[in-house]
C-alpha cells in the first residue's frame, strides 16, 4: 500500500514538473492558466520570448515581448506606466479571454477588454513578434499586442488608425522616458489622419517633423528610405482605415523600427551574431526642423529662400536670420490674374494639412485646370497615386531635396504680360537732319501739287474764254468746196 501511495505521488509530481516545463518554452498559454515571474512563452521559432523583466538594476517589474537574439532586446511593454514594485508578478488569461497582470497581492495593474468567445480562449505569441488572444473554435482574434504598440514597430506590424462608430483605434509609437523607464515619453510617431497619409513626429500638439505624403511607393520627403533593398514600404487606405506597414527583403537580417527619447526615429537591423546597427535615422541628420523658414518659404539644411511670387514679411527679420514670419506674395493675390504657374523642381511638398487630393486627375494639364478653377488654390502638384493635390492657402514646410529626388511643386502666379517694346535708341546728326527734311518735303511737295493743279484748272478755264471770244473758221466748209 505504501509503495502505491509512493507511486501516484510521484505521478502527481511528474504532472507538475511536466506542466510546468510546458509552459516555459511553449507558445501557448490556455485558458485559466497563469504565467509567473520565473516562466516565459517562446515563439515556434525561438525568436521572440514573452516574460517579465526588470531594467538595469531597478526593482520596478514589467511584462514584455523581447528579441532573443542577438541580445535580449524589448519591443513591447505591457504596463510600461504601471510597473509592479518589488516583482512577483503573474499574468492570467481567464476563462472569458482576457489577459490580467496582477501583482503579488493579487491587484490587477494592467488587462485587455472582456470579449465573447464561443470555444476556449488562448494566448499566442507569434514569430512576428505579436501576442494576441484567439478563439480556438472560430480563430477570431479578440486582442492583439500590435494594436497597443510600445516605441517600436516590427516588420509587417501597422502604424495608423481605424475609425469605426464602435472602435477608434490608434497604431503609433511612443517613446520612454529614458532607457530605464519605458512609461510614455513626450515623442509619437504615427500616421496623421488630418493630413494626406503623412508620418508625422510629435510633441504634443507640435509637429517635430513630417514626411511629406505619399506617393504610391515611397514618402515624397525621404525617397532614399528603402534605397538599400533591405525593406519595403506598403500603405494601404479605405474609407475609415489607413496604415503603413514595412516588410524584410533581406531574410539574413531581423529589423525594427525605434521611437528615441530624443524625438528621432532609428531604422536598426541584425544578423543575429552581431549587434544592432543603425542605417537608417528620421529625422535625416541634415534636415532642419519643422517650418524653419515659416510659411511660403523653401529651406535647404538651415538655409531660408521665399518661393517664387513671394518676399520676406519683415525684411529686417530677415536679414537678422528670423524666418518664422515666412513671406508674402510680393504682389496681392488675384486669382482671376492667376493663370500662369511657377515651378519647382525636387522638393518636399508642403505639409497637406490645407492640401486635397483629387485622385482621378492624373496630369499636370487637368491638375492646373482644376486648382485654378478655385480661387484660394495657391498651388499643385502631380504626385503619383495621390493625383492631383492642391493647396488651399500658405505653403508650410517646403524642402528643398537634394540629388534630384523630390517632386515637382507648381505655384500659382499672374500670366506673364506681353514684353514691352523696345527703347528708342538715341538719333544720330544726319538721321535727325534727314527726319527734319522729310517733315518739310512732304508739305512742300503736297503744296506744290496742289498749285499745279489749281494753274491747270485756270489754263483751261482761259483757253475756253478765248475760243467763244474769237471762234475758228468751220473747216468742214473748205473741204466741201475743195472737193469741186
Amino acid at each position: 500500500m505504501a509503495k502505491l501511495l509512493f507511486f501516484y505521488l510521484l505521478m502527481i509530481f511528474s504532472s507538475f514538473i511536466l506542466l510546468a516545463n510546458c509552459q516555459q518554452g511553449n507558445n501557448t498559454l490556455e485558458s485559466d492558466q497563469f504565467l509567473n515571474e520565473n516562466q516565459t512563452i517562446v515563439s515556434p521559432n525561438k525568436i521572440f520570448e514573452l516574460g517579465f523583466f526588470n531594467l538595469s538594476d531597478s526593482n520596478n517589474q514589467y511584462l514584455g515581448i523581447w528579441y532573443t537574439a542577438p541580445k535580449k532586446t524589448v519591443v513591447w511593454v505591457a504596463n510600461g506606466d504601471s510597473p509592479i514594485s518589488g516583482g512577483n508578478g503573474s499574468l492570467h488569461l481567464t476563462p472569458e479571454g482576457v489577459l490580467s497582470l496582477q501583482n503579488g497581492s493579487g491587484y490587477i495593474v494592467w488587462s485587455t477588454n472582456k470579449r465573447s468567445f464561443k470555444g476556449a480562449p488562448e494566448a499566442v505569441l507569434l514569430d512576428s513578434g505579436t501576442l494576441l488572444v484567439r478563439d480556438t473554435m472560430t480563430g477570431d482574434v479578440s486582442w492583439q499586442s500590435s494594436y497597443d504598440l510600445s516605441n517600436t514597430l516590427l516588420p509587417g506590424m501597422y502604424l495608423g488608425y481605424i475609425t469605426l462608430p464602435n472602435l477608434n483605434q490608434k497604431m503609433q509609437l511612443t517613446s520612454w522616458k529614458n532607457d530605464t523607464d519605458p512609461s510614455p515619453g513626450s515623442y509619437v510617431y504615427m500616421l496623421d489622419h488630418t493630413r494626406l497619409y503623412e508620418l508625422v513626429i510629435v510633441n504634443g500638439s507640435t509637429v517635430i517633423y513630417r514626411t511629406g505624403p505619399w506617393t504610391g511607393s515611397h514618402w515624397n520627403g525621404m525617397p532614399q528610405l528603402g534605397e538599400a533593398g533591405l525593406v519595403a514600404f506598403q500603405l494601404n487606405q479605405t474609407d475609415v482605415a489607413a496604415y503603413f506597414s514595412y516588410n524584410s527583403l533581406n531574410t539574413a537580417y531581423i529589423f525594427r523600427l525605434v521611437m528615441n527619447q530624443n524625438g528621432t526615429l532609428s531604422f536598426l537591423r541584425s544578423n543575429l551574431t552581431s549587434d544592432w546597427e543603425e542605417f537608417e535615422q528620421i529625422p535625416p541628420a541634415n534636415s532642419g526642423q519643422f517650418a524653419l523658414c515659416g510659411p511660403n518659404a523653401i529651406s535647404q539644411g538651415t538655409n531660408c529662400t521665399c518661393l517664387s511670387a513671394y518676399s520676406p514679411k519683415s525684411l529686417n527679420d530677415w536679414k537678422n536670420g528670423s524666418f518664422l514670419d515666412g513671406c508674402v506674395r510680393s504682389e496681392p493675390f488675384n486669382c482671376m490674374k492667376a493663370t500662369g504657374v511657377m515651378s519647382i523642381s525636387n522638393v518636399k511638398l508642403p505639409d497637406t494639412i490645407n492640401a486635397k487630393a483629387n485622385s482621378s486627375i492624373r496630369n499636370f494639364d487637368g491638375c492646373q485646370m482644376w486648382c485654378t478653377s478655385t480661387c484660394n488654390c495657391t498651388a499643385f502638384a502631380v504626385l503619383g497615386s495621390q493625383g492631383c493635390v492642391g493647396w488651399f492657402g500658405d505653403l508650410i514646410d517646403t524642402v528643398n531635396l537634394a540629388n534630384e529626388q523630390g517632386d515637382n511643386l507648381y505655384i500659382r502666379v499672374a500670366a506673364p504680360s506681353p514684353p514691352p517694346s523696345p527703347p528708342h535708341a538715341p538719333e544720330s546728326a544726319k538721321k535727325k537732319v534727314t527726319r527734319i527734311i522729310s517733315y518739310v518735303a512732304m508739305p512742300a511737295a503736297i503744296l506744290a501739287t496742289l498749285a499745279f493743279g489749281l494753274l491747270f484748272i485756270q489754263c483751261t478755264r482761259w483757253k475756253r474764254e478765248r475760243e467763244m471770244k474769237y471762234p475758228l473758221p468751220n473747216t468742214s466748209k473748205f473741204l466741201f468746196l475743195a472737193s469741186k
